[in-house]
């Protein structure tokens, strides 16, 4: 431990305390849902379209 003299140029002064990252937010499960879904139904109507010679 160090120890200063009163009045003298240096002084020790108490470092901040270490500032904690914030919180990461939950996923965001609503569009992922629909993301899913939207990929299952393109998914879905390229198997039916396809035979067709439409794709």
């Amino acid at each position: 431990m160090r120890t200063t003299i009163e009045g003298t140029a240096e002084v020790v002064r108490p470092r901040p305390a270490p500032v904690a990252a914030p919180a990461k937010p939950a996923l965001p499960m609503m569009p992922a849902i629909l993301f899913l879904l939207a990929c299952i139904g393109g998914g879905i109507a390229i198997v039916v379209i396809r035979p067709f010679g439409l794709g």
